[in-house]
């Protein structure tokens, strides 16, 4: 047994190559981190010192100010909305002018479809069935082209949303994807170049309220046939580069190839199809019922602010719409060309990636699958060579990532549901990495502690470990592959120039980390990015620490895979103790000062809280309920002090489930929501009252036909719910195995009343119904809803009873109980 100052002499003799191994681990973070987040500079003028025009993030920010804050919310159901619309044709037609009067009029061709129409689809997320229906949706799409039919036969589609969410004014979600579109239709109809194909740019009516407009566009739209390819913009983020996280055809992805700064990774699009990321976009829609492939692409940094009431132009990065901007149109440049092949329809699965968003790869699924086989079939190969058995490092570095795993995840349930400090790092995505990173080390440690094989056994496990990976039947098995080159890549020079058939040279270590401090890192701190904010909209449940703790592990692996064979080298009894103890210390002591913290957020890192003030007509019962869609504590205190200041009744948890309607109103996102009621002594003041009305009602052999009218005047975005066994009805499909039925109704301004036909079991139908007062959501509306209780109520909550690091969508809610018997 070796003695502890042996040992510790072993420490010392490994310190240099330690630190220095140390200082390019630091190194390549700055540089990945650099390049990670830094973006082409904006552009003022819009036109180049020749004459020519130029993208301009000036003049897509112009559009994001008025459309976000001169305009506002533009929820769909308001004047805001109408006015947004009016905005944007104005800008339209402008642009249109300027091409009639110029020398390119007869170069292209502007073509401006104002198209108004109703409908309604079936909505399925996370397991729960919507019927959507609605009403009077008005899409704005402009085509560009050269004027002729031939390029008019074979469009690219570009969509964006006009509509804001509550309680947002939704300056990146979506006013900068509707200011890209305007700009890079003023660009492409200035350049000389004539169009081989044509580019319809759509302004969608309705994406939050569940995708409405996109629907109704690509089963109604004049134009839908014509149409071979969709690149859709969107944003759950205020800040950094867009990334393409979803990509579904060879010649898509070949036309993302053209961008001056490539952001993208199948690994997001594998992680978004597992339905882990509880978000949707408009892409669903025309994948769904226009069979179209296409590009899906999103700002993602920061989305603290995603769908708060700071989504505003203050918070969006310089460079970002210069970047997403500059982007779109080398797409929409490439798919306009003759080089683009616009038959080439195919669906695909091809593995896609960039590095320092500046280099893009793309290459078949085949081409991959050869490359992983071959890649992870060397590294077997070399893994196994030789004399000395593998099977017990193996096992013994399996038991390593097993504990990687196991430990961080216990340090999470302990810390999140025991100490009740979970989610304590929130307002910071490396935060995480304080808590866990340490747990993880240290249980590599002890790992690394039972392990007595040597470092050169451990190296060659690892790489074996890895090599199996690339051949994992996904995509993004790249990101396995490209490490485990440079690991294999390492082993070869080690066994073959270097001639260290028994030890591993320190430069062995070098060219092993390569692929991992560089796609491996970069992945890394793109999924914290992503994944740290999310927790605060993944539901009350107290699984968000076990998710980060787990996805700091992946991180870790795939960032630093060689500390294993590296404690193996240094390994000695002091080493194991001191860095075991080190590890247990920082945890320990992150845990506490983060844990300690008298909140967990700030005004730029808010706290999602959902507010209704509910007048209920048929029982004249008033009630302010409170919910929050995470599992940070104190949200129990916080509900109590609200009570304590507007109530003389305690507040009461309530279960929210598909049959309390409460919660109708967000449904089905209500299934993520803990939620507690607050009894109000209040008189009504909601002027106008919903009804349904049941007409034509025939009964036959036990079968009930009836047609139901429903009058909401004043309200907006309502929900009827109910049981029933339906046999059919005047709606999409029904859902399957389904007895509890939901109808959520959007229309355009004006439009208060719809009515459906529905044939069922002949049996007393009892209805819940629920509708957002049109004047009475906060802040949007204040100043015109100011004489509401509800609107009175909002103000107190914003302005004195709730802290500053309180986002709060608050509104007012009528709801009533009606019966069909």
């Amino acid at each position: 047994m070796t003695s502890p100052s042996r040992g510790c002499q072993v420490l010392r003799k490994h310190g240099v190559s330690s630190l220095f191994l140390f200082a390019l681990i630091v190194l390549m973070t700055q540089i990945v981190s650099y390049f990670h987040n830094s973006l082409i500079s904006p552009v003022d003028s819009l036109y180049k010192p020749d004459g020519t025009p130029q993208l301009s993030e000036k003049a897509i920010m112009r559009h994001v100010k008025e459309l976000s804050e001169n305009i506002g919310y533009r929820i769909l159901g308001t004047v805001e909305q109408d006015r947004a619309r009016r905005y944007i044709m104005d800008e339209v037609l402008a642009i249109q002018k300027n091409l009639e009067n110029s020398p390119l009029s007869n170069t292209h061709e502007i073509e401006v479809y104002y198209e108004s129409g109703d409908g309604a689809h079936l909505f399925d997320f996370m397991n729960k069935y919507v019927i959507k229906k609605y009403h009077g949706l008005k899409n704005i799409a402009v085509r560009l082209s050269n004027g002729t039919d031939a390029s008019k036969e074979e469009a690219v589609l570009v969509n964006a949303h006009i509509d804001s969410t509550l309680p947002s004014p939704g300056a990146t979600d979506d006013a900068l994807a509707v200011g890209i579109l305007l700009e890079n239709l003023r660009i492409l109809s200035s350049q000389p170049t004539p169009l081989t194909n044509s580019v319809v740019f759509l302004f969608n009516d309705a994406e939050e309220s569940l995708q409405d407009a996109s629907h109704m566009f690509i089963t109604q739209s004049v134009l839908k046939d014509s149409v071979k390819y969709v690149v859709n913009l969107e944003a759950c983020g205020t800040t950094g580069a867009e990334i393409l996280f979803q990509a579904t055809s060879d010649e898509m992805i070949k036309a993302y190839s053209h961008v001056p700064r490539p952001f993208a990774t199948v690994l997001a699009d594998d992680v978004f199809r597992t339905g882990i990321i509880i978000s949707d976009t408009d892409f669903r829609q025309f994948v769904q019922y226009g069979n179209l492939t296409g590009l899906d692409m999103a700002v993602v940094q920061n989305s603290y602010l995603y769908h708060t009431k700071k989504d505003r132009a203050l918070y969006i990065s310089p460079g970002t719409a210069q970047q997403f901007g500059g982007n779109i149109l080398a797409i929409l440049q490439y798919l306009t060309s003759h080089e683009a092949n616009m038959n080439n329809l195919a669906t695909s699965d091809t593995v896609y990636f960039s590095i320092f968003n500046r280099l893009f790869f793309m290459y078949s699924s085949t081409t991959g699958r050869i490359l992983n086989a071959a890649v992870g079939g060397l590294g077997i190969y070399l893994a196994i060579r030789g004399s000395d058995s593998i099977v017990l490092p193996f096992l013994f570095q399996l038991l390593t990532v097993f504990s990687a795993f196991l430990f961080p995840n216990i340090w999470a349930y302990v810390f999140g549901n025991v100490l009740n400090k979970g989610m304590s790092w929130f307002r910071n995505e490396n935060w995480p990495l304080l808590i866990y990173l340490p747990v993880i080390i240290a249980s590599i440690i002890s790992s690394s502690w039972i392990n007595k094989k040597s470092e050169y056994q451990t190296f060659k496990a690892t790489i074996l470990v890895f090599s199996l990976m690339t051949f994992i039947p996904l995509p993004s098995a790249y990101l396995a592959t490209l490490i485990d080159f440079f690991m294999i890549l390492a082993l070869v020079i080690n066994d073959f120039v270097f001639r260290k058939q028994k030890e591993v040279h320190l430069l062995s270590y070098v060219i092993g980390s390569i692929g991992s401090l560089t796609v491996g890192l970069e992945a890394s701190i793109t999924m914290l990015d992503i994944f740290v904010p999310l927790t605060g909209r993944i539901g009350i449940e107290k699984v968000a620490d076990n998710i980060i703790s787990t996805i700091c592990t992946c991180c870790f692996f795939i960032s630093f895979p060689l500390l294993s064979p590296w404690i193996q080298r240094i390994r000695s009894p002091c080493f194991i103790k001191f860095g075991f103890l080190l590890s247990i210390l920082v945890a320990l002591s992150s845990s506490y000062i983060l844990g300690g913290q008298d909140t967990y957020y700030d005004a730029l890192h808010p706290r999602r809280v959902f507010v209704q003030h509910m007048e209920n007509i048929t029982s004249n019962e008033f009630s302010l309920h409170i919910a929050t869609a995470d599992s940070a504590p104190g949200f129990d205190k916080l509900v109590s002090n609200v009570a304590s200041k507007i109530s003389e009744e305690p507040a009461v948890k309530t279960e929210v489930n598909d049959w309390n309607s409460d919660w109708d109103t967000v449904y089905p996102f209500s299934q993520f929501l803990g939620s507690y009621r607050i009894p109000l002594n209040e008189e009504s003041n909601f002027e106008h009252k919903p009804r349904l009305s049941f007409s034509n009602k025939v009964v036959e052999n036990g079968v009930a036909n009836v047609t139901v009218t429903v009058d909401y005047p004043g309200l907006i975005w309502t929900v009827l719910s109910f049981d029933a066994d339906l046999i059919s009805w005047s709606l999409p499909e029904l859902p399957k195995y389904v007895r509890r039925h939901h109808i959520r109704e959007v229309s355009a301004y004006g439009i208060n009343s719809y009515s459906f036909n529905m044939s069922y079991v002949d049996e007393p139908i009892f209805f819940d119904f629920v509708g957002l007062d049109a004047i009475g959501h906060y802040p949007s509306k204040f100043e015109e809803g100011e004489h509401r209780p509800s609107m009175r109520m909002c103000s107190s909550l914003n302005e004195v009873y709730l802290p500053e690091w309180i986002d709060a969508l608050c509104m007012g809610v009528v709801s009533a109980a009606f019966e069909l018997d």
